[in-house]
Order: C-alpha cells, then structure tokens, then sequence
C-alpha cells in the first residue's frame, strides 16, 4: 500500500475512533498499524521528515492501542493536527526527492 493510501485510510477511519464509538479501538488498531509501518519503511528509503511526523503519530496512538480503546477528544484533535503533519512532510520529502534526482 502506498504512503498516500495509508494516510487516506487512516483519515477515513477518523470517524469511527472516538471512544464511545463500538468499534473503535478496531479503527485505532488500524490507524496504528498504518503509522507503525510508515514509521519503519519512511527512513529506510530516505523520508526523514515523514518518519519523524509518523513517529509522532506512532507515540500517540500506542497507549489508545495497547489498552484496545477509541481515542478522546484531545487524542483525536492530536490526531488530526498530526496527519496534516505527516501530509505535509510527506509531500515536501517526496518533492525534495523529485529534487534530487
């Protein structure tokens, strides 16, 4: 799956990860998966910047995930201050490859 899937997977779950919802610690999980595997593939092929803003990501949604829960308010608002992070370091490191080459 490409890093612009994942992102739009994880926005498309947004939704569903607050913690009164049913199935939200499975949107979680998900979400986290998606941010670990962008964390370890990002430096491995040269997307420092991406893999520091996923890194963040990854630190936020651990404890929601490891406790198999839905996010609160102030985790969902760091989540969504988060993915833009990611978005934009995202397109300037892929832009700065573009550079590159």
């Amino acid at each position: 799956m490409k890093l612009d899937d994942r992102i739009k997977c994880i926005d498309g779950s947004f939704e569903a990860m607050p913690s009164h919802l049913k199935d939200s610690a499975a949107a979680v999980a998900q979400a986290y998966r998606h941010i670990h595997d962008i964390c370890g593939v990002a430096s491995t092929v040269g997307l420092a910047t991406t893999g520091l803003a996923a890194r963040s990501l990854d630190s936020l949604l651990i404890d929601p995930f490891r406790a198999q829960r839905g996010l609160t308010g102030d985790e969902l608002a760091q989540l969504k201050v988060g993915l833009t992070a990611l978005r934009t370091a995202a397109l300037a490191d892929i832009s700065h490859e573009t550079v590159q080459e």
